[in-house]
């Protein structure tokens, strides 16, 4: 995963961003542990993606206890941990005891 996992996912915010239609857009073709093909977000939420994914592949995400619906197509606010506003705004994290390994990504601050 790493440097890798995380540039993709950067590439795919940045077609989200510029294919953006209706609040749902396709990011096409993805690789494992890399940003979901449809994810519906806000234009107040790409930063916030940007650093979930990043705290997921710092962390060794695919090996947390829970990671139900991270990098899914679910909404964000559905993805295990996490809490959002009425805008799809993250506004609070609980993965305590997920079993998380490595260094909090500066993408999260």
């Amino acid at each position: 995963m790493g440097r890798l996992a995380f540039a993709t996912a950067m590439v795919s915010v940045l077609v989200i961003v510029s294919c953006m239609t209706a609040g749902l857009v396709s990011a096409g073709d993805q690789a494992p542990g890399t940003l979901p093909s449809q994810v519906m977000i806000t234009q107040t939420s790409v930063a916030d993606l940007v650093g979930l994914i990043a705290l997921y592949n710092a962390t060794d995400g695919p090996n947390w206890r829970n990671n139900t619906n991270w990098l899914s197509e679910t909404p964000v606010g559905e993805w295990y941990g996490v809490s959002v506003d009425s805008n799809g705004r993250v506004v609070g994290l609980n993965l305590y005891q997920n079993e998380l390994s490595g260094i909090i990504p500066s993408e999260l601050g």
